[in-house]
């Protein structure tokens, strides 16, 4: 069996699973000495094993407690969604009116900053619309995928929810948060604090509205898709694995070649906000990049605009009306945050037994990134 439904639809009578692509029929006599080889095919009958999904690493007591814990950071991090969701929604006609007299240049990393052009008027308001509807997809189908992952699963869902984009979604949104304040506090501690453009906006304003949404959605665009989607489309191409374009999107899993294209581009993240930021702000920006390129990876880039979406528009809901709801949720994040970035650190530590298994170049063929779930 790959996978806990093969036997359902092994029951019902299909040829294969759904789910993982088994093949129901009786192996040759030489198919499990092939496959306990790990060789993907029989030497003598011809047949493809399938990839079954990874089982889960055993966590510590440690990592259990740390975890269990961790779980909590998820209804804090969606209420702050639906509201930082419900200002983007309702700030809709305002920057609509707004954009018709302004402009704003669109900016590519190659790998410095470079504006490939200028949208204003008509063009500026279609791209807001554009941006807006990015993100009302990316939580659809983040809902999905959690949806997908815990209709399927018999357990309570406290011990299932780790496994769903939203967990990883609010994990790393919570590790992020806290990297960013400590680095915050130590270019403090340097004398070098992190200093805001002169011209960003902030608060429930439609220059804000439109800036912040077109940073989660366009700077996923130019570096995760960009440096890491699509250098392994090409790979994907070249080992020729079919459907290599949906690399394009993130959620392919992890290789080294993966891993490597995460630290460039986290790289090239990092030094492009030196020019507004200066240097200080390089550091975190490098530290978020390789958080958002893990999940981009992992998850997908609709994973990757949301943490970056709920990190942006912290800026905007924070000045409001609900300055003091959004305090106290964003004290919760930080505790729980802290425990979700000491999860990542012992992930980390165990870095180099899982590099030693990975492949080289693409990953084993696995679940739709529309059904897929962190095993790692």
């Amino acid at each position: 069996m790959s996978c806990d439904r093969c036997d359902e639809f092994r029951d019902r009578g299909e040829n294969f699973c759904p789910f993982c692509g088994e093949e129901f029929r009786e192996d040759c006599p030489s198919c499990e000495e092939y496959k306990s080889k790990g060789s993907r095919f029989c030497a003598v009958c011809g047949r493809r094993f399938s990839a079954a999904p990874a089982p889960r690493r055993k966590d510590t007591d440690t990592e259990s407690t740390l975890r269990s814990i961790s779980v909590w950071i998820v209804p804090i991090v969606l209420l702050l969604l639906i509201i930082e969701t419900a200002y983007l929604v309702g700030g809709t006609v305002s920057v609509w009116d707004w954009a018709s007299t302004r402009s704003m240049d669109i900016l590519v990393l190659i790998p410095n900053l470079v504006v490939a052009t200028t949208i204003s008027g008509a063009g500026l308001q279609i791209a807001w619309i554009l941006l807006e509807v990015s993100i009302l997809i990316s939580i659809a189908v983040m809902g999905y995928q959690t949806w997908k992952v815990l209709s399927s699963r018999p357990e309570p869902m406290k011990s299932t929810i780790v496994e769903t984009p939203l967990y990883s979604v609010s994990m790393i949104f919570g590790a992020s948060f806290v990297m960013s304040l400590i680095t915050a506090m130590i270019s403090m501690m340097l004398g070098s604090g992190i200093t805001p453009p002169g011209d960003m906006a902030s608060g429930n304003t439609p220059q804000a509205l439109l800036e912040f949404a077109d940073a989660a959605v366009w700077e996923e665009v130019i570096t995760r898709m960009a440096y890491i989607g699509l250098p392994m489309m090409v790979v994907g191409y070249v080992c020729k694995r079919k459907g290599s374009w949906k690399f394009l999107f993130g959620g392919f899993g992890m290789s080294r070649v993966a891993m490597v294209l995460i630290v460039i581009s986290a790289l090239v993240f990092g030094f492009a906000h030196m020019p507004g930021w200066g240097f200080s702000k390089v550091i975190s920006s490098t530290v978020a990049g390789l958080l958002f390129g893990y999940l981009y990876v992992k998850v997908g880039v609709h994973a990757s605009i949301l943490v970056h979406f709920l990190t942006d528009y912290l800026a905007v809901v924070v000045l409001t009306g609900l300055m003091g709801i959004i305090s106290i949720m964003t004290l919760a994040i930080m505790a729980l945050g802290a425990i979700c970035l000491v999860l990542l650190v012992m992930k980390l530590i165990k870095a180099p037994a899982r590099i030693r298994e990975m492949p080289n170049w693409v990953p084993p063929v696995q679940e739709s990134m529309f059904s897929r779930r962190d095993r790692d």
